[in-house]
Protein backbone atom coordinates (compact mmCIF):
# COMPACT_ATOMS: atom_id res chain seq x y z
CA UNK A 1 0.00 0.00 0.00
CA UNK A 2 2.39 2.45 0.78
CA UNK A 3 4.44 1.60 -2.53
CA UNK A 4 1.55 2.50 -4.57
CA UNK A 5 0.86 5.23 -2.65
CA UNK A 6 4.78 6.26 -3.26
CA UNK A 7 3.97 5.88 -7.02
CA UNK A 8 0.84 7.91 -7.03
CA UNK A 9 2.61 11.04 -5.23
CA UNK A 10 5.30 10.31 -7.75
CA UNK A 11 3.14 10.75 -11.07
CA UNK A 12 1.03 13.70 -9.57
CA UNK A 13 4.46 15.16 -8.75
CA UNK A 14 5.32 14.93 -12.33
CA UNK A 15 2.30 15.55 -13.92
CA UNK A 16 1.77 18.68 -11.94
CA UNK A 17 5.23 20.09 -13.46
CA UNK A 18 4.15 18.77 -16.97
CA UNK A 19 0.89 20.93 -16.49
CA UNK A 20 2.34 23.52 -15.58
CA UNK A 21 5.01 23.69 -18.05
CA UNK A 22 1.98 23.53 -20.67
CA UNK A 23 0.38 26.31 -19.28
CA UNK A 24 3.15 28.43 -19.75
CA UNK A 25 3.62 27.36 -23.21
CA UNK A 26 0.11 27.73 -23.70
CA UNK A 27 0.81 31.69 -22.15
CA UNK A 28 3.49 32.26 -24.35
CA UNK A 29 1.32 31.51 -27.67
CA UNK A 30 -1.56 33.46 -26.60
CA UNK A 31 0.32 36.58 -24.94
CA UNK A 32 -0.68 38.78 -27.22
CA UNK A 33 -4.47 37.85 -27.87
CA UNK A 34 -7.04 39.69 -25.26
CA UNK A 35 -6.94 38.60 -21.73
CA UNK A 36 -10.76 36.96 -22.22
CA UNK A 37 -8.85 34.49 -24.83
CA UNK A 38 -6.05 33.96 -22.49
CA UNK A 39 -8.38 32.96 -19.82
CA UNK A 40 -10.71 31.14 -21.90
CA UNK A 41 -7.37 29.14 -22.92
CA UNK A 42 -6.41 28.19 -20.10
CA UNK A 43 -10.00 26.89 -18.68
CA UNK A 44 -9.88 25.04 -21.76
CA UNK A 45 -6.42 23.60 -20.94
CA UNK A 46 -6.91 23.29 -17.33
CA UNK A 47 -10.01 20.74 -18.45
CA UNK A 48 -8.82 18.50 -20.92
CA UNK A 49 -5.14 18.45 -18.33
CA UNK A 50 -8.09 17.62 -15.58
CA UNK A 51 -10.00 14.79 -17.07
CA UNK A 52 -7.63 13.46 -19.95
CA UNK A 53 -3.92 13.74 -18.16
CA UNK A 54 -4.69 12.72 -14.60
CA UNK A 55 -7.86 10.01 -15.85
CA UNK A 56 -4.92 8.16 -17.74
CA UNK A 57 -2.89 8.33 -15.25
CA UNK A 58 -5.24 7.00 -12.54
CA UNK A 59 -5.75 4.85 -15.22
CA UNK A 60 -2.40 3.81 -15.48
CA UNK A 61 -1.71 3.69 -11.86
CA UNK A 62 -4.50 1.23 -11.44
CA UNK A 63 -3.50 -1.58 -14.12
CA UNK A 64 -1.88 -3.48 -11.60
CA UNK A 65 -5.51 -3.68 -10.25
CA UNK A 66 -7.86 -4.41 -13.17
CA UNK A 67 -4.71 -6.94 -13.95
CA UNK A 68 -5.13 -9.21 -10.37
CA UNK A 69 -8.75 -8.95 -10.90
CA UNK A 70 -8.52 -10.30 -14.56
CA UNK A 71 -6.46 -12.86 -13.25
CA UNK A 72 -9.12 -14.04 -10.79
CA UNK A 73 -11.65 -14.74 -13.81
CA UNK A 74 -12.73 -17.89 -14.31
CA UNK A 75 -12.39 -17.35 -18.25
CA UNK A 76 -9.47 -18.46 -19.47
CA UNK A 77 -8.96 -15.28 -21.92
CA UNK A 78 -9.54 -12.80 -19.25
CA UNK A 79 -7.38 -14.84 -16.68
CA UNK A 80 -4.50 -14.80 -19.25
CA UNK A 81 -5.16 -11.15 -19.96
CA UNK A 82 -5.06 -10.32 -16.16
CA UNK A 83 -1.54 -12.29 -16.18
CA UNK A 84 0.16 -10.61 -19.37
CA UNK A 85 -1.29 -7.34 -17.56
CA UNK A 86 0.82 -7.90 -14.94
CA UNK A 87 3.89 -9.20 -16.31
CA UNK A 88 3.36 -5.89 -18.20
CA UNK A 89 2.79 -3.04 -15.67
CA UNK A 90 6.07 -2.74 -14.17
CA UNK A 91 7.67 -2.44 -18.03
CA UNK A 92 5.21 0.29 -18.64
CA UNK A 93 6.09 2.25 -15.25
CA UNK A 94 9.41 2.42 -15.57
CA UNK A 95 9.23 3.33 -19.84
CA UNK A 96 7.11 6.08 -18.56
CA UNK A 97 8.97 7.34 -15.48
CA UNK A 98 11.40 7.54 -18.40
CA UNK A 99 9.62 9.21 -20.84
CA UNK A 100 8.01 11.65 -18.43
CA UNK A 101 11.10 12.66 -16.91
CA UNK A 102 12.59 13.04 -20.87
CA UNK A 103 9.59 15.02 -21.66
CA UNK A 104 10.27 17.56 -18.58
CA UNK A 105 13.55 17.98 -19.07
CA UNK A 106 12.52 18.62 -22.67
CA UNK A 107 9.68 21.07 -22.55
CA UNK A 108 11.31 22.56 -19.29
CA UNK A 109 14.38 23.14 -21.86
CA UNK A 110 12.13 24.76 -24.43
CA UNK A 111 10.90 27.22 -21.64
CA UNK A 112 14.32 28.00 -20.82
CA UNK A 113 15.55 28.12 -23.96
CA UNK A 114 13.13 30.62 -25.53
CA UNK A 115 13.47 32.85 -22.69
CA UNK A 116 17.33 33.13 -22.67
CA UNK A 117 17.87 34.83 -26.00
CA UNK A 118 21.57 34.20 -26.53
CA UNK A 119 20.58 30.35 -25.48
CA UNK A 120 17.77 30.90 -28.28
CA UNK A 121 19.62 32.07 -31.05
CA UNK A 122 22.44 29.81 -30.51
CA UNK A 123 20.14 26.62 -30.77
CA UNK A 124 18.72 28.82 -33.57
CA UNK A 125 22.13 29.52 -35.62
CA UNK A 126 23.40 25.45 -35.09
CA UNK A 127 20.03 23.96 -36.27
CA UNK A 128 20.27 26.04 -39.49
CA UNK A 129 23.80 24.82 -40.15
CA UNK A 130 22.59 21.36 -39.24
CA UNK A 131 19.97 21.46 -42.24
CA UNK A 132 22.32 23.31 -44.07
CA UNK A 133 24.80 20.75 -43.44
CA UNK A 134 22.34 18.29 -44.21
CA UNK A 135 21.03 19.38 -47.60
CA UNK A 136 24.39 20.05 -49.24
Amino acid sequence: MALEKEKIKGAVRTDFILSAEIIVIALGVVSDASFAVQVSTLVGIAALMTVGVYGLVAAIVKLDDAGLYLSRRTSSFASALGRGILRLAPYLMKSLSIAGTAAMFLVGGGIVAHGVPAVHHTIEALTHRLTAARKA
